[in-house]
């Protein structure tokens, strides 16, 4: 009797509860009245900033940042990032590769943004500040991802991200960029 009150006092005060099937239901409406108003305009933001790049003969437009900092691995995403970076909006980019101790890695990144037209190269060796800084607290913290893996390169992000506003700051970037990676 004691559980049954419970209940019925929890749904008095949140609301009553709800089988699977409801739920499928009010979603279903939900989907099909956001559906019944219409396709919504087509619009690409990126076609809009390349023709004011292109109107600004190349150069960034006003409002597009003039200079990048780009997390650049020399990887293709972060090398077609390079490319889209200096088509659409025209600006400089920097690119900065942190080495967390992968080795051989580093010099073909540098050679790819040299060949891409980049100006500002960094390479910076942080594996000290990495394993001092990051590992060691994460193996302190027992830090695991679904109570199984330890976290690889996901424990570099905040490096990587510190380091390159470090670098925006210093080279004054107005923006920074990385990749999906």
């Amino acid at each position: 009797m004691e559980a049954a009150s419970a209940v019925r006092s929890v749904s008095r005060h949140v609301g009553p509860l709800r089988n699977a099937r409801e739920v499928r239901k009010q979603r279903q409406s939900c989907s099909s009245r956001l559906v019944s108003r219409g396709p919504r305009p087509y619009r690409n933001s990126n076609a809009i900033v390349s023709t004011r790049a292109a109107a600004a003969g190349g150069k960034s437009a006003p409002g597009n940042p003039k200079k990048v900092v780009l997390a650049y691995s020399g990887g293709l995403d972060t090398s077609i990032i390079l490319k889209w970076l200096q088509n659409t909006y025209g600006c400089e980019v920097v690119t900065f590769t942190a080495d967390l101790g992968q080795g051989e890695e580093v010099e073909p990144a540098r050679k790819k943004a040299e060949a891409l037209g980049v100006k500002q190269i960094y390479i910076d060796d942080v594996r000290e500040e990495f394993v001092k800084d990051y590992v060691f607290p994460m193996f302190r913290s027992n830090a695991v991802y679904e109570g199984i893996y330890l976290l690889g390169t996901s424990i570099a992000r905040p490096l990587i991200a510190k380091r390159q506003i470090e670098i925006a700051l210093e080279t004054g970037a107005d923006a920074v960029c990385h990749g999906a990676t």
